[in-house]
């Protein structure tokens, strides 16, 4: 699956990080190199 954001995730679900960086203003590009 694919989220609104056209970001495919592992599992098809929503990334954590991916919300909180929606939340910052991140999500101008896409980000795969999130580290934790």
């Amino acid at each position: 699956k694919n989220n609104q954001e056209g970001i495919r995730s592992p599992n098809g679900v929503y990334p954590v990080w991916k919300c909180v960086c929606s939340i910052s203003g991140y999500h101008k590009q896409p980000i795969y190199d999130v580290k934790w």
